[in-house]
């Protein structure tokens, strides 16, 4: 009776005494290691080996976001292409309207910047450590949650997914996939425990570092709703904590009012890098042109030239690169949602609802030649597909490893790409 009592005020805390004795719990964390250096292998191969993609100059800028050369160059200069150079430049400069850089939330720039003062301006190492440390924890709390809410070996596999998903390497790189991954597992794990007040700081750390970081309040709710005691007169204390999450979006929305003068910064911002509000069904259907389209063009070389003015604006990309982007953004989506559907009556109802909410927010912001841009990293921070993809695959040994087998392939491929200053995602 009195295990029964503690396993109901703090439902993960008999499995969290024996996790030492868990098989499975090792080696997830073996595969979470072993898949970063494998990534920081494969960088570094492509780079010091072929040649680098030419950029707009204006993705050189600031010289902090390359800063070695040489061998180690190659190993870690990769990882701050893309974005990764916008969050350094706010990290050095601060936010500028004029550059449209407040489409970038505050929490990670602002960690690089507290790091760089111990650093001496190193953002780029900084950034590269801090996002690894943030993937290897965010892989421990998914494993414990996961185990606690499903299985051992189901949690296994949704590290092994997570770890080698095609745009896995942004783990890595000075993005915020990683920050954000770590906050919506916390949060996810505390609401189970009832532990408010760390769930509700988790999630608004989430909302500081992506507006997708709201939907964490649907893993709360629906905690609380599962944890309801009519008879207890304190039952409606912890929707006090559920107001702390969206601050975290305030906040932001409240310092660029003051800061740059507009309330919706960050929205312009977006619009500025050419994403247009639209529904949904008009973007997968925009998308799903453009994945035609683009198979075309792989296939014959005769399919829908690139829009000289996107290409201008994304650094000079030629028709087959517009198609890959498309193609591989469209598979991406088309294989979340089959492996939410094929999974949703096994996953917790807070899974599924949050993944597919995560999964959605692109679409209501499309950009005209790329509809689904950046797809695959929302894709890589909804953890729930992750977790389906183990599910699904848990009693179908030959799926399962012909998913492992693809997502390896994938990840090489698109890792040799981001280190050749080739778009992604």
């Amino acid at each position: 009776m009195a295990e029964d009592a503690v396993k109901h005020r703090n439902p993960g805390s008999v499995t969290d005494r024996r996790r030492s004795a868990d098989p499975f719990a090792r080696k997830a964390l073996a595969v979470a290691v072993g898949s970063r250096l494998v990534v920081f292998l494969v960088g570094f191969i492509t780079s010091s080996t072929m040649r680098t993609h030419e950029v707009h100059p204006i993705m050189r800028f600031p010289a902090k976001a390359e800063v070695y050369g040489g061998w180690l160059g190659h190993l870690l200069n990769p990882w701050a292409h893309f974005d990764g150079v916008w969050f350094i430049h706010i990290a050095n400069e601060g936010y500028k309207v004029s550059n449209n850089t407040p489409a970038f939330f505050p929490l990670y720039p602002l960690l690089l910047r507290l790091g760089g003062y111990l650093a001496a301006g190193n953002y780029q190492l900084v950034g590269i450590l801090l996002s690894t440390v943030f993937f290897l924890a965010a892989t421990a709390v998914l494993y414990r949650l996961v185990a606690v809410d499903l299985t051992p070996r189901i949690a296994f596999y949704s590290v092994v997914f997570l770890s080698l998903f095609p745009a896995g390497f942004f783990f890595q790189a000075v993005y915020s996939e990683s920050l954000f991954l770590l906050a919506a597992v916390c949060c996810f794990l505390w609401a189970r425990r009832e532990r408010w007040a760390l769930a509700a700081l988790a999630g608004m750390l989430a909302t500081m570092t992506r507006l997708a970081g709201l939907f964490l309040l649907i893993p709360m709710a629906v905690a609380y709703l599962h944890q309801y005691d009519r008879e207890d007169p304190k039952r409606d204390r912890p929707l006090l904590w559920f107001l702390l999450v969206p601050t975290g979006v305030a906040a932001y929305a409240a310092y660029l009012a003051v800061s740059t003068g507009g309330v919706g910064g960050f929205g312009e911002a977006e619009r500025a890098w050419g994403r247009d509000p639209t529904f949904p069904p008009i973007t997968i259907w925009r998308a799903a042109v453009k994945a035609y389209f683009g198979a075309t063009q792989l296939l014959t070389g005769h399919g829908v030239p690139a829009d000289p003015a996107y290409v201008g604006q994304t650094l000079a990309f030629i028709q087959r690169e517009t198609a890959i982007v498309n193609l591989v953004s469209f598979v991406a989506l088309a294989g979340a949602v089959w492996a939410i559907c094929a999974a949703w009556r096994r996953l917790p109802i807070s899974y599924t609802l949050f993944g597919v909410c995560v999964i959605s927010l692109p679409l209501f912001a499309p950009r005209p030649q790329v509809p689904l841009m950046s797809m695959p990293r929302f894709i890589l921070v909804a953890f729930p597909v992750m977790v389906a993809l183990a599910v699904i695959s848990d009693d179908r040994p030959r799926l399962r490893w012909a998913l492992v087998a693809v997502f390896a392939a994938g990840l090489v491929f698109l890792t040799g790409r981001f280190a050749l200053w080739l778009f992604v995602a």
